[in-house]
């Protein structure tokens, strides 16, 4: 999942939130689209 504005330079892992300019990982994501943890 990629946050609004952000600027993707590297592969995402899947299930994972990334946000920023460069993105960077926020926060994992379950399957549903709920935030399982903020810790990465």
């Amino acid at each position: 999942m990629v946050a609004a504005g952000s600027v993707v330079t590297k592969d995402v892992p899947p299930y994972t939130l990334v946000m920023g300019n460069p993105a960077r990982a926020v926060a994992l994501i379950d399957k549903d689209g709920n935030r399982v943890s903020r810790d990465i």
